[in-house]
């Protein structure tokens, strides 16, 4: 649901997991999107051990997000920079708590422990916490 470019911050979204792998904590990650930084994102998770715990699944179309949306537990959005949030406003739709950062209008669409939690921009330390108290929270695989 993001481009895979600086502005989305998935480098700090792999920081993140790599946080919450030393806690036992291994989420399935569904990358979906494409862009830019693929091959260095490929790369990254191959380097620190996340291969077998992030998909990169490429576009999709509207109907295939919507069943990675039913499928998942939540939605994690590290943008560092954002427009309209829609995909924030997708996974809400879909009753999908949501990890994102404070940026743009994410503050008026996620309350945190209501909708899922917001965290600062650029700091895995904060997204990992987080994602690992949502996980917590939610029922059904991870």
């Amino acid at each position: 649901m993001a481009r895979l470019d600086e502005r989305q911050g998935q480098r700090v979204l792999f920081e993140a997991l790599d946080r919450l792998a030393k806690d036992d904590v291994t989420p399935r990650v569904e990358l979906v999107g494409g862009g830019p930084l693929e091959a260095e994102l490929r790369q990254r998770a191959a380097t620190l051990g996340l291969s077998d715990q992030v998909v990169f699944c490429g576009w999709r179309d509207a109907a295939a997000v919507r069943e990675h949306l039913d499928r998942g537990r939540c939605v994690v959005l590290p943008s560092r920079a954002e427009g309209l949030p829609v995909s924030r406003m997708e996974a809400m739709a879909r009753a999908r708590p949501v990890v994102a950062t404070r940026v743009a209008g994410v503050g008026e669409l996620v309350e945190d422990d209501l909708h899922g939690a917001r965290v600062a921009p650029g700091d895995a330390a904060e997204l990992a916490a987080a994602l690992g108290r949502v996980l917590r929270q939610r029922v059904g695989p991870l």
